[in-house]
C-alpha cells in the first residue's frame, strides 16, 4: 500500500538523481575547450556576450524568456566557474534532454569569448574610447 508507494518514489528518485549525476559527469568529461576564468569575472563585454547567448538559447529551448533561468546559470558562472558538471545536475530538471548539449554549448562560447583578444569588439562598438585621453 502506502509504504510501497512510498518506497517506489524513493527509488524514482534514487534513479533520477543518479541519471542526473551520470548525465553532468559525461558532460564534464566532453568539456574540452579552455575557458579564462579571469576575462570572464573581470571583462564585461564577455559576461554580456555569453549572457546574451544564454538568453537566446534558454528561448529557443524552452520557447519563451525565462530571465530567473538565465540569472541563474550567470551567476551560477561567476561563483564557480569551472563547475560545469554542478550546473549541468541543476540545470537538468529545467531542461532534461537538452542539458548535456546546452552545457557543452554553453562551455564552446564561453572559450571562445574569454580567449578573444580583450576589448576587440569594444573598440570596434565604441572607436572614440580607444582615442580618448
Amino acid at each position: 500500500g502506502e509504504a510501497a508507494a512510498a518506497e517506489a518514489r524513493a527509488a524514482a528518485a534514487a534513479a533520477a538523481k543518479a541519471a542526473a549525476k551520470a548525465a553532468a559527469a559525461v558532460t564534464a568529461k566532453r568539456l574540452k575547450p579552455a575557458v579564462e576564468w579571469t576575462a570572464y569575472v573581470t571583462r564585461d563585454a564577455v559576461a554580456r556576450n555569453v549572457t546574451a547567448w544564454v538568453r537566446e538559447k534558454v528561448r529557443a529551448l524552452l520557447g519563451e524568456d525565462e530571465p530567473s533561468l538565465v540569472e541563474f546559470v550567470g551567476d551560477a558562472l561567476a561563483s564557480n566557474p569551472a563547475a560545469a558538471a554542478a550546473l549541468a545536475a541543476l540545470l537538468e530538471p529545467m531542461l532534461g534532454d537538452e542539458t548535456g548539449p546546452f552545457v557543452d554549448e554553453l562551455w564552446r562560447v564561453l572559450a571562445r569569448e574569454t580567449t578573444t583578444r580583450p576589448d576587440a569588439s569594444d573598440e570596434a562598438a565604441h572607436p572614440s574610447n580607444a582615442t580618448d585621453a
